[in-house]
């Protein structure tokens, strides 16, 4: 599986979609939207903890540069480069200490749409009936 987008952040698409096409290939339909379906929740519950997280810690900055961190692999499992790229600025400049209120603002903002999108695909995935195969009904791989 292709793991990185060789394309810059700022002009890649929302969704990796080989990556995503691969994920279903590779398990199969049905488990690759339940993987992804997870990843989105998780993906929404770290989100929405960003704004929290700076109000509420002792150690904000610190508090934030988890967070981050955490986003950057759930993002990074579903395929949100965009995302990816976006929490690992906030993460770095949360550990250096420095102003974050705009790379928190633009991860939350890439993030809502790379949600969205990927809510749509899911939706695209459950209705598409060529995407039904499992992986137990395709053949076997040889080793």
């Amino acid at each position: 599986m292709t793991l990185h987008n060789r394309v810059p952040a700022a002009e890649s698409p929302l969704l990796d979609q080989a990556y995503l096409e691969e994920l279903k290939r590779h398990l199969g339909a049905e488990i690759a939207k339940d993987i992804l379906a997870d990843g989105v929740l998780a993906l929404t519950d770290r989100v929405g903890g960003l704004a929290d997280a700076a109000r509420s810690s002792p150690d904000p900055e610190g508090t934030l540069a988890q967070l981050a961190h955490d986003i950057v692999g759930t993002a990074g499992q579903l395929g949100l480069h965009r995302v990816v790229h976006a929490a690992r600025l906030l993460e770095r400049k949360a550990i250096a200490r420095a102003d974050t209120l705009a790379h928190q603002q633009n991860l939350l903002v890439l993030a809502d749409r790379s949600l969205a999108a990927m809510a749509e695909y899911l939706g695209e995935v459950a209705e598409d009936p060529d995407s039904s195969a499992s992986a137990e009904t395709r053949p076997a791989r040889s080793a």
